[in-house]
Formats: structure tokens, C-alpha cells, sequence
């Protein structure tokens, strides 16, 4: 079996909270958190270098769309995303208890989604015959008490509830009023009766918005409290060590290339050879998955000291930002004891010789991956890369796609191949393992043997579209239609083209294909709230 590096931990920063309620009757709570609690709280997040999300799947939706399998399975999804970066899980209930689903009303979710690891809880829900408002706070909080600490729930009073429905323009008394044959009481009895309950009977929006506040407040103090924000260069640390880890997830290690980078490593960094290695692939070959597994390989097999950039991960896109991130990891070895320049060009020159001195000084080979020079926005970037004055010791590993020309003279080529089977097949068993799910032999075996999976971003790709959308007795007629495909562009076309079939929405019958379309024009992504804002129709409410 070949040996697996484990990826280091680290703190996300991300901070998601689930709101839960019922539909229209709730909408003055919603609008009020949505346009005046939570842009506060985004921007003290925000001084604390944290992501803040609110995730509200009733927000721009009728109750009748919502009616369906998919949008049931999205909300516990989403609230064990939101579980992982809490405080996690608001609920606010009024006098209404909510749409308690039948089995009929999921038909076709049954048919698609059967194997899904939701379907079971959804089935005990239908089951016990409670709406999905208590199915999300029996699934967030009340069916795993240690939770309770990141959940809230704040309980409207009647009177409240009066006077928000006398002032509805064409009132609708069922949207407002429906006990449940008093199912509604019950939960609010068990909801009293545990350590839940924010505010029992508030008597305006604005105390029910206050009280939200100060909750989320107290949490967000308390788990990154004031001062507690990442410097600029601690942040871009951490966003190449997220990139890094997500390459290595589910990574089957290539024995040979990284033997070919070892001894290519072992030859530059001998006196007098070049120090210069490019590893050279078409993209979706699995370079930069490659650079995040030699990050932590390399030190296992000598003595390296290793520094790894991942182009773009960080949002920037130029050698003089890599230059100032490798000064300041060189600072960090103790070796050096001149301020870096505040003058880029002084750093370019500073480079070498701070190279040199923690070569020395640590007695280390120094290897400094850097992946994707073929998207680094600089003008003759081998250039100026070839024009350093590498000393013996010190070796700069690239990769690149196969446009890129190097001088032949200075640097060592290494050709990136596709998978062959034997890898393919590890690949998807290691992938499979982790979700616990079982391809049948002969499946696996057309997979492996398919030309369009020797490459691993076609291959991750089919799989995850595999696990997500097909039912056991279907998995055969999907594999054959995303091998079909035949590459990895076609294919996220397909993917995409398939997420805006199951997202339609009135006068939007492309929003999959439209988010994709903003995220690729975007300089560093987007946050929720902006796509969500940026996505949204103009008939939608919380505009």
C-alpha cells in the first residue's frame, strides 16, 4: 500500500448560521435580521478577519416551490455545513407550525435521492408526521443536546402574531394560524423545557432582532474575540494551506513522479547542476495535487526544508507576492536577522543570499515548490525566475502546463502523466471509502478502463456526480452518460446544465450556470450574501 501524508489542521474562520422558521408569517423577522442584524455582525466579523454566512433557503422561495424532497434534504445539509462553523442553528416560531410533508409530496425525490444519507431521517419525519420546521430543530439541536450551546430559538408572542397579520394587505389566516392539532404546543413545551430558548414571547421585531444580536454577539466574542484577527500574511498562510489540504483530500500518491522529483531534487542540488525542476502537464492532470503531497512527502525522505506556493490560492497572481511569502518563511527559520525591504526590487535581490544564509544555517536542502507558473499574470516569468542566482543546496520545483518554455540548459523537465489504470482504480476506491459506498465490479471496471478517466479532474468530477445524484439501479445508465462526456470541460457543462434543471425558478432557468458564470469573473470568489444578492430576481423580496 502506498504511504499516505497526513494534512495538518487549521482554523477556518468561517462562521455559518442556519435560520429556521416557518414561511410568510415569518417574513418581518427574516427581513429585519436580514437588512439589519447580520450586516453589523458582517462587519465586526469582517475587522476579525471572519467569514460570516447566514443561510436562509426560505429567502426568495414561494412555500409552495419549496414543497419538495430536494429543498427538505438541502436544509439538513446545510445545517450540518453550518454545525461545523458555529454558532450555527437561529429558529423563531409564531403561531404556526408548518408544512408537514406526505410521502407523495416526494415521489420523485424518492426515485432520485433514495440512496441519499439523508433519505432515512426525512423518511422517519414523514414517519412521525411532523413538519419540516421541527424536523430542522430536532436534526440541528433537539436529537443532540451537546449542541445547544450554538442554537437559539425565539418564540413570538400572540399578540405580535395579531398584530403582524391585521397588517397584511390580503390576509390569509392558515399562513399565520394553524396549530397542528396542538403539535404546534408540543414542541414549544419541549423547546421551554431544555436550555433553547432565547426570548419566550417576544413583543416586537426589534427585541426579537436585539436579542438575536446580542446571542450571535456573544458567540463571535467569544470564539474569535477582539484582536484576534490574522495578520495580512497570516491570512495568505492560511489560504494556501486550505488549497493545499483540498488537493490532498482523497489523493492517491503517484510512487513514480514522486521518485523523479526526489532524484531530480538529489541531482540539482548537488554542486555545480542547475537548481531549477519544472514538472510539465496539461491541466487536470493533477500537478498542484502533486505539489501538495511533495509539501509533506519531502521532509519524510531527507533532510528538506520545504516551502510551497500554490499560484492564485491567495488570490494574487504574481512573483513579487511569492518572493515576499518565501522572505518572510526564510525570516521565520531564526537565520535571519536583516528586515525585509520594504522595496520589491530590493527583496528580488535579497533573495539569493537569504536563501543561502538559511541554507546554511539550517544545514537543509531548501526545495521551494511553486505551482502553476502558467497562471502567473507577470511579464517573462521563466525570465526572471532563470536570473536567480540559486547556490548549491537550494532547488526551485514549478510545474506548469505544456505552453510554457523553459531554457533547457538550466532547468530539468519532468513530464506529468495521465493515470494509468491501476492508479485510476485507487483513486476510486479511496474515494469510495471515504463516503462508505460500493461501485459493482463490472461498473468499476468500465470506469477504470474508460480513456476519459486517465484524467483525475474528469474522474474526481464523475464520481462526485456519481455519489451525489444516482440511485443504485440508475448508476450504470449515469456512469455511461458522464463517460460520454469524454473530457472534463464537457463534462462540468453537463454537470452544470444538470444543477440548473433541478434549480429552475420562474424567468431563471440557468442560476447553476450563472453562479459558475460570476465566480470565474471574480477576483478571489464571492461570499454567499454577495452571489445570493448578485443571483437574485428582481421580484425577490429582500431586495
Amino acid at each position: 500500500m502506498t504511504e499516505q501524508v497526513p494534512s495538518p489542521q487549521f482554523n477556518s474562520r468561517n462562521i455559518r448560521i442556519f435560520l429556521s422558521s416557518t414561511f410568510m408569517d415569518m417574513n418581518a423577522e427574516r427581513n429585519y435580521l436580514l437588512t439589519k442584524v447580520m450586516p453589523e455582525l458582517r462587519r465586526i466579523c469582517r475587522e476579525r478577519a471572519v467569514t460570516l454566512t447566514e443561510i436562509d433557503l426560505r429567502w426568495g422561495v414561494s412555500e409552495e416551490d419549496s414543497r419538495n424532497g430536494l429543498t427538505v434534504e438541502l436544509c439538513l445539509m446545510e445545517i450540518d455545513n453550518c454545525r461545523n462553523h458555529p454558532p450555527f442553528f437561529i429558529g423563531f416560531l409564531g403561531e404556526r407550525y408548518g408544512w408537514i410533508p406526505r410521502h407523495h409530496d416526494l415521489l420523485s425525490y424518492w426515485e432520485s435521492r433514495k440512496e441519499s444519507p439523508y433519505a432515512q431521517r426525512i423518511q422517519q419525519a414523514l414517519e412521525q408526521g411532523i413538519s419540516v420546521t421541527e424536523l430542522e430543530m430536532r436534526y440541528a439541536f433537539l436529537e443532540n443536546p451537546s449542541a445547544s450551546d450554538h442554537a437559539r430559538i425565539f418564540l413570538r408572542s400572540k399578540e405580535l402574531t395579531d398584530a403582524l397579520f391585521a397588517e397584511q394587505e390580503n390576509p390569509q389566516r392558515e399562513g399565520f394560524y394553524d396549530p397542528a392539532d396542538n403539535k404546534l404546543d408540543t414542541l414549544k413545551d419541549e423547546l421551554r423545557s431544555g436550555p433553547f430558548v432565547g426570548i419566550d414571547g417576544y413583543k416586537s421585531v426589534e427585541q426579537f432582532g436585539q436579542a438575536v444580536y446580542e446571542f450571535l454577539y456573544e458567540q463571535i466574542d467569544n470564539i474569535y474575540p477582539s484582536g484576534s484577527a490574522p495578520s495580512t500574511e497570516e491570512q495568505r498562510e492560511r489560504s494556501h494551506k486550505i488549497y493545499s489540504a483540498s488537493r490532498r483530500q482523497e489523493y492517491v500518491p503517484l510512487p513514480d513522479m514522486r521518485n523523479k522529483v526526489l532524484h531530480a531534487i538529489i541531482d540539482a542540488a548537488d554542486a555545480g547542476k542547475s537548481g531549477y525542476v519544472l514538472i510539465r502537464g496539461e491541466s487536470g492532470l493533477g500537478k498542484s495535487a502533486l505539489i501538495a503531497d511533495l509539501q509533506l512527502w519531502l521532509p519524510t525522505q531527507g533532510n528538506y526544508w520545504v516551502h510551497c506556493h500554490h499560484t492564485g490560492s491567495d488570490g494574487s497572481h504574481f512573483l513579487d507576492d511569492w518572493v515576499l511569502r518565501i522572505l518572510n518563511a526564510l525570516k521565520s527559520s531564526g537565520h535571519l536577522s536583516d528586515p525585509i525591504s520594504e522595496s520589491v526590487k530590493q527583496r528580488w535581490e535579497d533573495l539569493p543570499m537569504a536563501l543561502r544564509s538559511v541554507q546554511q544555517g539550517l544545514n537543509q536542502t531548501l526545495v521551494v515548490l511553486l505551482d502553476a507558473l502558467d497562471q502567473m499574470h507577470d511579464e517573462d516569468v521563466i525570465g526572471r525566475l532563470s536570473e536567480l542566482f540559486l547556490v548549491p543546496g537550494v532547488v526551485l520545483v514549478a510545474t506548469a502546463t505544456p505552453q510554457i518554455e523553459v531554457p533547457v540548459d538550466r532547468w530539468q523537465i519532468l513530464t506529468m502523466d495521465s493515470l494509468n489504470q491501476s492508479t485510476r482504480r485507487a483513486m476510486i476506491e479511496a474515494y469510495l471509502k471515504r463516503f462508505d459506498k460500493n461501485l459493482d465490479p463490472a461498473l468499476l471496471n468500465t470506469i477504470v478502463a474508460d480513456d476519459a478517466t486517465r484524467v483525475p479532474l474528469f474522474l474526481r468530477l464523475m464520481l462526485e456526480e456519481l455519489r451525489l445524484h444516482a440511485a443504485h439501479e440508475t448508476l450504470g445508465v449515469l456512469a455511461q452518460e458522464l463517460l460520454a462526456t469524454n473530457n472534463a470541460a464537457a463534462l462540468f457543462k453537463h454537470v452544470l446544465q444538470g444543477l440548473d434543471r433541478d434549480f429552475v425558478r420562474p424567468n431563471q432557468t440557468n442560476l447553476a450556470s450563472q453562479a459558475a458564470q460570476l465566480l470565474a469573473l471574480s477576483w478571489r470568489g464571492l461570499f454567499e450574501h454577495d452571489l445570493s444578492f448578485l443571483l437574485a430576481s428582481p421580484t425577490d423580496d429582500c431586495l
